[in-house]
């Protein structure tokens, strides 16, 4: 209908994170192309490229590699190799290269383990806030154990949900709403700082408006 693809255009155009994504030229957008295209080729077949350039999507920055143990889990044999080697050669040449010890991302200080920003819309810092004092609230908090033992808990109970779900619908073609799915999750687990990684959403928020706006669909399966 045209006045679904008007929304979805309106939802692009009017979407903060993309605009923010592009003005400060972050490889977000070149990761989020990768995961978009690998999808792509997933849909029509060409598993093992989509596997490779999932691979590229996860190597670029770390997210993408929540959607290997999703090959794996939806038997996706030759997108599960083709990602996994695609990391694997990556990985070596980069400690024969350059040196992992080097990689800003793993370079942190010991405290970023038990700490998280506060202003960060993640599961773990929701979670962390509910156990903390606001007026320490500063890039780097220190959070209780029993904060730390509850994020671990609720973090295992939900991807616990999630493998389950997906090996129990490994044989439907959901392909499409799992990628969105999982965009949506990799975002949300992730302690992070910044508004342009919330640019992944614009596919699971697009996923959502095809549901809304198919009217060959009953009810229920919009909801």
């Amino acid at each position: 209908q045209p006045w679904a693809f008007l929304m979805m255009g309106l939802m692009w155009a009017g979407f903060a994170p993309l605009h923010w994504a592009f003005l400060e030229f972050n490889i977000e957008m070149f990761e989020m192309f990768l995961v978009t295209v690998s999808l792509v080729l997933l849909l029509r077949k060409w598993k093992a490229t989509s596997g490779v350039i999932m691979g590229l999507a996860a190597m670029t920055k770390f997210l993408p590699l929540i959607f290997l143990p999703y090959y794996f889990l939806k038997k996706e044999r030759r997108a599960f190799w083709g990602m996994f080697i695609t990391v694997a050669i990556i990985a070596v040449a980069t400690q024969l290269l350059l040196g992992w010890e080097n990689n800003g991302t793993l370079k942190t200080d010991k405290t970023s383990i038990v700490s998280t920003y506060f202003r960060s819309e993640t599961l773990n810092t929701l979670i962390y806030l509910f156990f903390s004092d606001f007026k320490f609230h500063h890039f780097n908090v220190l959070y209780p154990v029993p904060a730390k033992i509850t994020n671990i808990i609720v973090h295992a109970i939900v991807i616990s949900l999630l493998c389950l779900a997906f090996y129990k619908n490994r044989r439907r073609q959901n392909t499409i709403f799992e990628y969105a799915l999982l965009c949506t999750w990799m975002i949300t687990t992730i302690p992070r700082s910044h508004m342009y990684y919330l640019c992944f959403l614009a596919f699971p928020f697009s996923i959502l408006l095809y549901c809304l706006f198919n009217t060959e669909r009953d009810r229920r399966w919009r909801v």
